[in-house]
């Protein structure tokens, strides 16, 4: 049985600033960034998180994570932008449905492709969610 391989030194900080009615009464702003560097790459992120209170039954939450990310492997760079957007309408007796949807854009660009070429590797990912909470 073959044995896991160490993982070295691997770093990970992450800071953020939380504000409430920053934009509108009883709104949340967090902004927050986050580093790791591991022995499969460096990676930072930027994240924007509202959440909106449009009326008594329903949020809004967007969201943006902005990632860039030098793959150790191969050191290639990559840009990540996943934006997302939550609607939650909360129903009187503690019930409440949750919609989602978001995506996940990046770009991936190696050093030296085949015959010395820079290479480019682009890919889009796109989900939903959507969920009934009841709380008893």
């Amino acid at each position: 049985m073959a044995e896991i391989p160490a993982s070295g030194t691997q770093t990970f900080i992450y800071t953020s600033l939380v504000g409430s009615s920053v934009i509108k009464n009883g709104d949340t702003a967090i902004f927050s960034l986050q580093r790791s560097d591991t022995r499969n790459g460096t990676s930072d992120t930027l994240m924007f998180d509202f959440r909106f209170p449009t009326s008594e039954r329903l949020r809004l939450n967007p969201r943006l994570a902005l990632s860039s990310r030098r793959h150790g492997g191969d050191g290639s760079e990559e840009w990540i932008a996943a934006p997302m957007l939550r609607l939650a309408f909360r129903w009187p007796r503690h019930h409440q449905l949750e919609l989602e949807l978001g995506a996940r854009l990046s770009t991936r660009d190696f050093s030296e492709g085949p015959i010395g070429l820079e290479q480019r590797q682009e890919s889009s990912e796109y989900f939903y969610n959507a969920g009934y909470w009841w709380d008893f």
